[in-house]
């Protein structure tokens, strides 16, 4: 790491090197047991740089690159998957590749914080299944799918008094993808799969004069996911028809400093009993409900 009076940047560099050994799998399309080794290797290479505008504002970038070999599921699973849909997995395999871009900024005072981001990241050779014909219920595992996916997230904190803060955060992102139709067919352009909608979050936090006693209200909202791709739109048993449907919650958190070495902590999650799911996720969250930890160190 190399750093200048108000410019800092940092180079990171990884190997990564994977073995698959598979002893025995059973190939449904030749009706034999095969056996198989597998090996991938890959350099990725990071940087950012890190430039202080004055003792307030600082812009931050970094490109990065990422890798995944193709695990045991990809290229032995035999399975039933995505409302009954059954999946045949691969030995003729390439790893997944990624390149990501980052910007932004930061500000920050005494009473007050911000940051904004905006993150672009290019995918290659994304493991996934396609059809073996046109209109197949079968899928069979292929390096099948590029795409992209970009963004823009926002986080502020204001200290309104000693005792008072209020804080949140929003995100939003688009995405899309050139796939397979089906196993060596034509290439269609749709949306990224369980691509997250606009969702943001709102706390006001009070905290006692001695520190040892906190309070806070959050609201957290999503709008409607509806940009759905056409394996979403398949996918009816982790996303409804016409999308997930948007939804806001409040919940209440509070957090008790005993002693020094003891913090119980309570939450009211969902105060309002609303039925409401995270996108992509398969299951509704609870409805209203308590959770009550306690952290002691030694």
């Amino acid at each position: 790491m190399a750093a200048l009076p108000r410019l800092e940047t940092t180079l990171g560099v990884r190997y990564t090197y994977a073995d698959a050994h598979i002893g025995k799998n059973y190939d449904s399309t030749l009706d034999t047991d095969l056996s198989a080794d597998k090996q991938w290797s890959n350099w990725v290479v990071s940087g950012r740089a890190l430039y202080d505008l004055n003792d307030c504002w600082n812009l931050y970038a970094g490109v990065s690159q990422g890798f995944r070999a193709p695990n045991l599921n990809d290229l032995s699973g035999n399975l039933t998957t995505r409302s009954g849909l059954a999946s045949l997995g691969s030995l003729d395999l390439d790893p997944e590749k990624f390149l990501s871009y980052e910007i932004g900024a930061r500000y920050e005072m005494d009473r007050a914080s911000l940051a904004v981001s905006a993150y672009f990241t290019d995918i290659e050779r994304v493991i996934i299944g396609v059809p073996v014909t046109a209109g197949s219920d079968t899928l069979v595992t292929t390096n099948g799918q590029d795409g992209q996916i970009y963004g823009v997230e926002a986080e502020a904190i204001w200290d309104v008094t000693d005792r008072w803060r209020l804080s949140g955060f929003a995100s939003w992102q688009e995405g899309d993808t050139r796939s397979d139709d089906f196993s060596g067919g034509p290439v269609s352009e749709d949306y990224i799969s369980r691509l997250a909608p606009l969702m943001g979050s709102v706390a006001l936090r009070w905290t006692h004069p001695d520190d040892r006693f906190w309070i806070e209200g959050r609201v957290t909202a999503a709008a409607q996911a509806d940009k759905l791709s056409a394996r979403d739109q398949g996918d009816s048993q982790r996303i409804p028809t016409g999308g997930t449907p948007s939804y806001v919650i409040a919940s209440l958190y509070a957090g008790w400093q005993a002693t020094e070495d003891l913090l119980v902590t309570l939450g009211l999650e969902n105060l309002t009993d609303e039925d409401y799911r995270i996108h992509g996720s398969g299951q509704n969250e609870a409805g209203i409900n308590a959770i009550m930890g306690v952290r002691v160190r030694f």
